[in-house]
């Protein structure tokens, strides 16, 4: 779809937006310069999130979403038996973790879900300049081995910083998702990497329910990278439960790459890995070449898969 433009407004008078925040009757939308505005849904039924394109078009003095651009891919959790779409068409995502907060069992999951999407995925490492011993370093080396970069960084100090500017600079990256739990510090590194509020472009929120309606924040910046055009960074709330069940236990097992290196030599080319015999992957962590934590990962999400299923 070309844009015809709206000499009023100076904005196109129709033409593809991406999200940056949604309300049931309001969707931020933000064109390939940076530039945001808000539309109506035309419809209840319209379940835009961050990340999503959207058509949109001018009728009198306001724009309407016209449609949703099916999704390549979505960033999605299980909470409270409900499926939840966190991000859409996402290029890359940060899964950020510190040092004296590192939560592998948070991680695994979230590499799981992104692998299942087909999202390529790196572990930045936060509060680096805590790390006197070199201990969170090694509890993530497990992670070279499936061939998971590992980027350390202070954001206090903006030690390595520079390796997350080269990444959000590449071109074939223009939608970022930073996720990670409370308190890894995610905020200071959007503030070294996008100085000053005026980035932010919009809120989402996304709804879950326990028993009652609960409401939590993604937020949209824009990343400048001249000449190219300005990136997305969408910045997940802290999470807390990142739940799996929507997934199959084969999804799950095949987003365990290091597993791949090892099942070929399995008794039984079907092998799940938990109770048949003469299993190499079971064997490999016995060895210590497969980390013992990845597996203890992985049984739990296939327990939760299973726990979940209808009787």
């Amino acid at each position: 779809m070309q844009p015809s433009h709206n000499p009023n407004s100076g904005l196109p008078q129709s033409g593809i937006g991406q999200v940056t925040g949604a309300t049931r009757r309001f969707v931020q939308l933000r064109l390939p310069s940076g530039t945001t505005f808000s539309a109506k849904s035309s419809t209840k039924a319209l379940d835009a999130t961050v990340g999503d394109f959207a058509e949109y078009s001018l009728k009198g003095q306001e724009y309407f979403i016209e449609r949703l651009h099916a999704r390549f891919n979505s960033l999605k959790r299980t909470y409270f038996g409900q499926q939840k779409v966190l991000a859409a068409n996402a290029d890359l995502l940060l899964a950020v973790t510190a040092v004296g907060l590192l939560n592998t069992a948070f991680l695994d999951r979230i590499l799981v879900a992104a692998a299942v999407e087909h999202i390529p995925a790196c572990i930045v490492l936060n509060k680096i300049d805590q790390d006197t011993g070199g201990t969170a370093i090694q509890m993530l080396a497990a992670y070279s081995k499936p061939d998971i970069r590992i980027l350390p960084i202070s954001a206090l100090t903006a030690e390595g910083i520079e390796t997350i500017h080269e990444l959000l600079k590449t071109p074939k990256y223009s939608t970022i998702v930073l996720a990670g739990l409370s308190g890894v510090g995610k905020s200071t590194l959007l503030n070294r990497l996008i100085p000053g509020s005026d980035a932010k472009t919009g809120d989402l929120s996304i709804k879950s329910r326990q028993g009652r309606q609960t409401t939590t924040h993604a937020s949209a910046y824009n990343y400048a990278r001249q000449p190219e055009p300005p990136a997305l960074v969408i910045d997940l709330p802290g999470l807390s439960n990142f739940g799996l069940s929507h997934l199959t236990a084969q999804q799950v097992r095949d987003a365990f790459p290091e597993f791949l290196l090892y099942q070929v030599q399995c008794q039984f080319s079907n092998c799940f890995h938990l109770n048949e015999p003469e299993c190499a992957v079971k064997r490999s962590v016995q060895e210590g070449r497969i980390a013992p934590s990845r597996y203890a990962s992985y049984t739990e999400i296939i327990e939760e898969i299973n726990a979940a299923k209808p009787y």
